[in-house]
C-alpha cells in the first residue's frame, strides 16, 4: 500500500480559475478484431453523443484494417469519422481513428501521429494512446477497453486512474470476467466493468457530471465535511476491516471525490449514503485508497547497499537451492522487478547459481493485475539506466514491458500483513514501499 502524497512527482491539477480549467472531454477507446462489433454497437448507442472527442486506437497485430473501421463506423453513427492526422485540433463530436501503421498520442489539444518504430505485436498502440490521453485531459479523460485486448490497456487504465479520469471495460460474462480480473488484465483495475449496452449512458453521465462537480482539489475541508469523512472511514472499517481514520485528510478527500465523480454523487453526504447501502462501492473506494505511487530503483543508494550484500546472501546456495524473496506492499510491481533485475545481474556473475523466486504482495488486489502485465509508461527512463532498459525491457510504442524471464520470476498475490500468514523460508525481505508510509 502506498500513499500518493509523497515526494514523488504527482499529476498536476487544473484550477477552475485557469482558462484551461474546462478542457474538452476525450474518450479513448482500445479496439481489436475481436471487439470490432462491440465498437460499432458502442457508437450506435452514442449517436446523440455527448460533447466529447473520441479517439480510437486499433491494435495492429490482428489484421483489422483502419479503413474498414472508418467505413463501418460511418454507417453506425451520425458523428463524423476521420482518420487521425498529425497536428489536427481535437473537436467535440468527432471520432478520430488512428492510422494502420501510426502511433497516436495527444498533446496541447491536438492529435500527434508518427510512424510506428516497433514490429507489429510490440507497438503498445492502445496503452500509448491511453497514457497520453490521461496526461493530456486528466479528469476529463475516459478510457474504454473493449473485449479481446488481453493485457493491452492495463498501463493506460492505471494512468487514467492516477490522473483522476474514468475507466470502463466491457463485461462479457461472470466466469471469464472473474478470471480476467485475477490475471494481467485491465479488467481488474477499471472503475466500471459493464455490459456494452450500459457503457454509452455512463460516458454521457460522467461528461455531464464534469460540468457540475467542478475541480475536487478546490473544495475546502469544513468541519461538516470532516464529520462526513469520519463517517465514511467508519463505514470502510466496518465493511473491509481496514481503518482509514489516520489516513492523510487531503488524500482521503481526493479519493472520495474521485468516486463521487464516477458515480455522479452531487454532495459528499449523498456519497456517504450510497456507501451505507452499497457494499460493492465501499470496496471500490477501498481499492482507490490503495492506489500506489512507486518507481523503479527508488532511492538508488539503498539498491547499491543491497548489491554489496548479495555475495553474503547467496553464500552456500547452488543449483539445487532456491533463493526466496518477499516484497511487501509491491503496488504496481516496480520494486519487485527492480530487485529481480539486481538479482538476475548478480546471478550472471557466479557459477552454479540457484533459482530465484520473488513473492510480491499487496493489500490492493487490483493493482496486482497491472504488476503482472509488467507494462509501464516511458516515464521509467528517468529511473532506469539505458543499459537496463535495453536488457530487461521491450519498448512498445510509448511504453516499456518487462521481459518475460523477469515476469516469470515474480509471483504477485494479494496479502494482508496484519491478518494473513507470512511466507516462510525467506532469504530477503523488502518492506521499503510499506515502511515509507
Amino acid at each position: 500500500m502506498a500513499d500518493p502524497d509523497d515526494k514523488l512527482k504527482k499529476p498536476s491539477r487544473r484550477s477552475k480559475k485557469d482558462p484551461q480549467s474546462e478542457p474538452l472531454a476525450v474518450v479513448g477507446i482500445g479496439v481489436c478484431a475481436a471487439s470490432f462489433r462491440s465498437l460499432l454497437a458502442l457508437f450506435s448507442g452514442l449517436d446523440d453523443g455527448p460533447g466529447a472527442a473520441f479517439v480510437v486506437a486499433v491494435r495492429q497485430q490482428d489484421g483489422l484494417s483502419v479503413d474498414t473501421v472508418v467505413q463501418a463506423l460511418g454507417g453506425h453513427t451520425s458523428q463524423p469519422v476521420k482518420k487521425a492526422e498529425d497536428g489536427v485540433k481535437l473537436q467535440p463530436g468527432i471520432i478520430y481513428v488512428g492510422g494502420g501503421s501510426d502511433m497516436i498520442t495527444l498533446t496541447d489539444g491536438h492529435i500527434a501521429t508518427r510512424p510506428a518504430e516497433e514490429p507489429v505485436g510490440h507497438r503498445g498502440t492502445v496503452d500509448s494512446m491511453l497514457i497520453s490521453l490521461a496526461e493530456h485531459a486528466h479528469d476529463h479523460s475516459i478510457a474504454v477497453i473493449l473485449n479481446g485486448l488481453g493485457s493491452d490497456g492495463t498501463a493506460g487504465v492505471t494512468a487514467t486512474k492516477q490522473y483522476g479520469g474514468l475507466s470502463i471495460a466491457e463485461s462479457l460474462n461472470g466466469d471469464s470476467d472473474a478470471a480476467e480480473q485475477g490475471a494481467a488484465s485491465p479488467l481488474g483495475i477499471v472503475d466500471l466493468l459493464l455490459p456494452l449496452e450500459q457503457i454509452p449512458s455512463q460516458i454521457a453521465l460522467y461528461i455531464r457530471g464534469l460540468e457540475t462537480l467542478g475541480t475536487p482539489d478546490e473544495t475546502e475541508i469544513s468541519d461538516q465535511m470532516v464529520a462526513v469523512l469520519d463517517q465514511i472511514a467508519a463505514t470502510l472499517r466496518t465493511v473491509t476491516g481496514n481503518d482509514f481514520h489516520g489516513y492523510k485528510r487531503n488524500t482521503f478527500l481526493r479519493r472520495v471525490q474521485r468516486r463521487m465523480q464516477v458515480l455522479q454523487s452531487p454532495t459528499i453526504e449523498d456519497y456517504a449514503a450510497v456507501l451505507r447501502k452499497n457494499r460493492d462501492e465501499v470496496h471500490n473506494l477501498f481499492q482507490d485508497l490503495l492506489i500506489g505511487v512507486t518507481q523503479f530503483f527508488r532511492d538508488p543508494k539503498e539498491f547499491e547497499a543491497l548489491e554489496k550484500e548479495l555475495p553474503a546472501l547467496f553464500e552456500g546456495k547452488g543449483p539445487s537451492n532456491q533463493f526466496r524473496v518477499w516484497v511487501l506492499g509491491c503496488a504496481t510491481g516496480e520494486e519487485a522487478y527492480s530487485i529481480g533485475i539486481l538479482l538476475s545481474e548478480y546471478l550472471q556473475t557466479i557459477e552454479n547459481a540457484p533459482t530465484v523466486q520473488i513473492f510480491a504482495t499487496d493489500l490492493d488486489a487490483r493493482a496486482l493485475g497491472s504488476a503482472r502485465a509488467g507494462r509501464y509508461s516511458s516515464a521509467i527512463v528517468d529511473h532506469v539506466s539505458p543499459e537496463r532498459l535495453a536488457r530487461w525491457f521491450v519498448k512498445e510504442g510509448d511504453t516499456y514491458r518487462v521481459v518475460k524471464e523477469l515476469r516469470e520470476m515474480c509471483i504477485f498475490s494479494p496479502h494482508n500483513l496484519i491478518t494473513d500468514a507470512p511466507f516462510s523460508r525467506i532469504d530477503l525481505l523488502s518492506c521499503r514501499n510499506l515502511l515509507i508510509y
